[in-house]
Parts: structure tokens; C-alpha cells; sequence
């Protein structure tokens, strides 16, 4: 029936930092709250890094805490390099045959 105030730390692997790890919030009854928190990736990041998020409170003089555990994976984004490219290709031939155009054109005014 009361308010609560959860606190929660991330824990990080190597090669992964937040500029926002920690987090604090309050919770009315029946409240919920999704909170992101960003992450970034250094160079020595590794896919399926464990982390370690830990919750706790404090209510009736009693505390109350979790450990929660999972994994990090990465997936990068793939750089759709050959639609660019189709792209690209497009492009130029758009731009051949306007100036074959305009040059036809001119051409035939100056007969």
C-alpha cells in the first residue's frame, strides 16, 4: 500500500560502459516503470558478455534485493553496401542519359 523507491545498478563487462548505469525511481502501488538504459560499445566488447543488474529496496524496515543476471549480445547491422551501389549505378545512368539528351539537343539546334 505504500510507495516503494527500487534503486538499480548495472554491472558491466569489460569492453561495455553506460553513461547512466545507476537508477532510481518511485513506485506507487500497482505502478510500473520501464527504464532504458543506454550502452556502449568499446572495441574490446565481446558478443555473449554476461552483466549483472542488481535491484533493492527497503520497506517496513526490512530490505529486500535481487541479483539479476543475463547476457549481452551484439548484433551488428548489416551496411546494405550493394543497395547503395545498385543506387549509385542508377544514378549514373540517369545522369549519361541526360547529358546525351541535352547534348542530342544541342547538337541538332546548331544544324
Amino acid at each position: 500500500k505504500d510507495a516503494l523507491k527500487p534503486n538499480v545498478w548495472l554491472f558491466l563487462p569489460d569492453g561495455f560502459t553506460s553513461p547512466e548505469p545507476n537508477r532510481s525511481c518511485r513506485l506507487t502501488p500497482g505502478e510500473t516503470n520501464v527504464e532504458e538504459i543506454p550502452l556502449h560499445l568499446e572495441p574490446d566488447g565481446k558478443n555473449l558478455s554476461p552483466y549483472h543488474l542488481i535491484v533493492w529496496y527497503d520497506h517496513d524496515h526490512a530490505h529486500y534485493s535481487w541479483d539479476l543476471k543475463g547476457i549481452i549480445k551484439v548484433e551488428e547491422r548489416p551496411v546494405y553496401f550493394k543497395g547503395y551501389l545498385i543506387l549509385g549505378a542508377i544514378l549514373l545512368v540517369l545522369l549519361f542519359a541526360t547529358l546525351a539528351i541535352r547534348n542530342r539537343r544541342s547538337v541538332s539546334s546548331i544544324r
